[in-house]
């Protein structure tokens, strides 16, 4: 190897070991603080959302249905949240909420604009008895 050469291995390689290092210290703060962990990944969740709702944009099949779809199933993911930090919730309620969470996730994008309105019925249901119980 010329001269050159190893000047731009030995550059290459104080770079990689600083990278481990700094993957290292990453990787060590992503394991003491799980929301940084949850909200990076939740990103990557957003992010492919948003290619699907671009794709049936592109090919003209119902984007806006999916996108609220997509925000159901978040308001859902709150609603669970809500009614798992409270212990005066019933277990069939939570049952029935995760069970309907479970089916909206699942619903296929030709029947979104007619089982939307009974999901957001359902979801205005589930608030209503999660919040009467928090209230007593």
């Amino acid at each position: 190897m010329e001269r050159a050469e190893k000047k731009i291995l030995r550059g290459n390689i104080i770079k990689f070991i600083i990278g481990l290092i700094l993957l290292g210290f990453s990787v060590s703060y992503m394991s003491n603080h799980p929301a940084e962990k949850s909200s990076i990944l939740s990103g990557f969740e957003v992010l492919r959302q948003r290619v699907a709702v671009y794709y049936h944009k592109v090919t003209n099949t119902n984007p806006a249905a999916l996108q609220k779809k997509y925000d159901y199933e978040k308001t859902y993911e709150e609603l669970i949240k809500m009614g798992e930090s409270t212990s005066c919730v019933d277990p069939n309620v939570m049952t029935a909420l995760n069970e309907t969470y479970l089916e909206l996730q699942k619903e296929a994008i030709k029947n979104l604009d007619t089982d939307l309105p009974g999901y957001m019925r359902k979801a205005s249901e589930y608030k209503t008895m999660i919040e009467n119980c928090t209230t007593k």
